[in-house]
């Protein structure tokens, strides 16, 4: 009886990581989400200031930019969560985006 449970608890929690780890946005689309949730949050952080005061004009403006991606707010959450612990893809990811916003400003 004890095999069974052991062997399904393992099971369980094999099948949790994969359903974490294909939840997770790709590098490629990461960084495009990224970027445009940036770059409002900037947007924002310059014009009003205070989180207090834009703090839902900004939620509906992510809201938009995860729908134009077709992602929510909470897979781009868990997504950020992951790249956080893996600093060397998180890094690359944001190297990219330096590189498009230059390449943009030229």
């Amino acid at each position: 009886m004890f095999k069974v449970f052991g062997f399904s608890v393992v099971l369980f929690f094999l099948s949790c990581g994969k359903n974490q780890q294909s939840d997770i946005l790709p590098p490629e689309k990461m960084q495009v989400v990224m970027k445009e949730i940036m770059l409002l949050e900037t947007y924002y952080q310059s014009k009003y200031g205070s989180p207090s005061v834009y703090g839902r004009s900004l939620k509906k403006a992510a809201q938009k930019v995860f729908d134009k991606h077709q992602t929510d707010s909470i897979q781009y959450e868990r997504s950020f969560d992951y790249y956080a612990k893996n600093q060397a893809e998180l890094k690359a990811i944001q190297e990219k985006i330096i590189e498009d916003l230059n390449r943009e400003n030229k």
